[in-house]
């Protein structure tokens, strides 16, 4: 898998780095500021899974739900600097396919992508359902989506 970062921080990206190498993953085929995301969006399409460091933004916002509302959009993640159920209600009602707060665990982070990729794999099966899923799915009918997905 090709993995994007999109971070503030060197350190930040170069932890991440470090993190999907170690995971097995894949690799990372970019590492950029955030500011990255309004010159060149198509640079960030390549990826798989693109990792945000989240930043309370209106126009990040409105960048993350255009992404996330085609099906041809890498997986769009967000990170975090710390764990809250703002930060959680904030990534589920953009959209997002997974947060991860700082410092990111190992194995969280490969659940996480694991999911994401069987998430994937299930609608790229079922082409047809995909554009259904994102217009009815709602809050309260995301667990069971999920369960559904993990299932198969």
């Amino acid at each position: 898998m090709l993995f994007n970062i999109c971070v503030g921080s060197p350190t930040v990206a170069s932890y991440l780095r470090n993190l999907i190498v170690s995971s097995g993953l894949g690799r990372v085929a970019r590492a950029s500021g955030l500011d990255d995301l309004w010159g060149q969006p198509e640079n960030h399409t390549r990826a798989d899974i693109v990792i945000l460091e989240y930043r309370d933004d209106p126009s990040l916002d409105a960048w993350i739900a255009k992404k996330t509302a085609y099906s041809d959009s890498p997986g769009i993640f967000l990170l975090f600097p710390q764990a809250s159920e703002q930060d959680l209600l904030k990534a589920l009602a953009l959209g997002v396919h997974g947060f991860f707060h700082l410092p990111v665990d190992q194995e969280d982070f490969q659940a996480s992508v694991a999911s994401y990729q069987r998430m994937a794999a299930w609608f790229n099966a079922r082409p047809y359902l995909m554009p259904t899923y994102l217009k009815a799915a709602s809050l309260s009918r995301l667990p069971q989506v999920w369960k559904v997905i993990s299932d198969q």
